[in-house]
């Protein structure tokens, strides 16, 4: 078979082609991407080839090009997703963190932590709730405490105030013991040994109701 037509410099060949259609193929022909067609005349001149061509490398280079901008832009927005789900992750873990961190050290003794507010959503309601717990222990204690130290304080003031009527006591009672009393100084003396005693009962009472 001979070409009677050719649009390029060398021989293509189309294998198997079937001589009745028209062939179509895309080769590298020159290092370029060429669009190939080829045809055999009708009788009496099926001996001989038409074949043409155009490049397609055009065509090829913007679909190349088309990957290489997909490729970077499944990347960048790949990026930006993971950006944005750790965010979003970040947003919904730290109030969480943040109040099991708060709690634990409330629970070792730390009453003035606090969790800070960061939305109006339930773990927001969360956190405020906690602080509002956080703050009435924390006065409810300082009120225990108060009331401990006034407790304190009294029961001291008591005990000093009870050293008193002790010491009058046992002073009187050494003096008795020691001295000849007419029967007037010894009922003088038991009368104040009987106040002594009387104001030792109303000191103690006082505890006891306090």
């Amino acid at each position: 078979d001979e070409y009677i037509y050719s649009s390029f410099d060398r021989q293509i060949e189309f294998i198997g082609s079937d001589p009745s259609k028209i062939s179509y193929k895309i080769d590298t022909v020159n290092g370029i991407k060429t669009f190939l067609a080829f045809s055999k005349l009708p009788r009496p001149f099926d001996n001989y080839n038409v074949i043409t061509g155009f490049s397609m490398q055009a065509v090829f280079d913007d679909w190349r090009d088309t990957i290489r901008v997909v490729i970077a832009l499944s990347v960048v927005f790949s990026s930006i997703i993971s950006l944005v789900l750790y965010i979003s992750l970040n947003r919904l873990t730290k109030p969480l963190m943040d109040i099991s961190s708060a709690a634990a050290k409330f629970g070792e003794g730390n009453y003035s932590v606090r969790i800070k507010e960061m939305s109006k959503d339930e773990l927001g309601g969360t956190a405020r709730n906690f602080n509002l717990m956080a703050e009435r222990i924390t006065t409810q204690m300082d009120n225990l405490e108060t009331m401990a130290n006034d407790k304190q304080r009294l029961i001291d003031d008591i005990s000093h105030e009870m050293r008193t009527p002790l010491t009058a006591i046992r002073g009187y009672v050494e003096y008795m013991q020691a001295a000849k009393l007419t029967d007037e100084e010894y009922y003088k003396t038991l009368n104040i040994i009987d106040r002594q005693a009387d104001r030792m009962q109303k000191l103690s009472e006082g505890v006891l109701s306090f």
